[in-house]
């Protein structure tokens, strides 16, 4: 497959049962223009350097937060402190997801498949969707789409439920 061309091929269609119908499964030849993507790089980049500094000014809260959480442990302030360490933790987690998802975006850029849909119909995602979402992976149609069948009855993800 040339660099930027066809169909960006996704496993988990067939991987969790499903298939996608023929009106998601047009090519479209081509990605984005190496002007657009490096637009998107130079966003990414940003993004990242602000991940990474958010990282940065959290993980001394966490740190001295246990150190204070050890020392004064009266009542209220011990709980507040700990919630406050429990936030902080949760919005460390969540940058470094971010910072993966944007890894994965920045090599999808050096191939030239970033703003591909990554559910195998090989459509652009629109620019809109990446610039309201810089790691989107799919087009919105696509991610409902397969959002939708990969739940069960009962509105589950497929993964969650047990085998019968």
């Amino acid at each position: 497959m040339k660099k930027g061309h066809g169909i960006i091929k996704n496993p988990l269609p067939e991987k969790i049962g499903i298939s996608i119908p023929e009106y998601v499964q047009k090519t479209v030849p081509g990605g984005y223009s190496k002007k657009t993507l490096g637009r998107f790089k130079r966003k990414l980049l940003d993004k990242e350097k602000e991940a990474r500094e958010s990282i940065k000014n959290l993980t001394p809260l966490i740190c001295s937060g246990c150190y204070e959480s050890s020392i004064y442990s009266s009542g209220n302030q011990h709980g507040s402190m700990e919630n406050s360490l429990k936030i902080n933790s949760v919005l460390i987690e969540h940058e470094w997801r971010l910072l993966k998802c944007i890894e994965r975006s920045m090599r999808k850029i050096e191939n030239g498949a970033y703003g591909i849909c990554d559910c195998g119909c090989g459509e652009k995602i629109p620019i809109e969707r990446l610039e309201a979402t810089l790691v989107a992976n799919q087009r919105k149609e696509c991610k409902d789409y397969i959002d939708k069948i990969s739940k069960n009855g009962n509105g589950m993800p497929l993964s969650k439920t047990k085998a019968r």
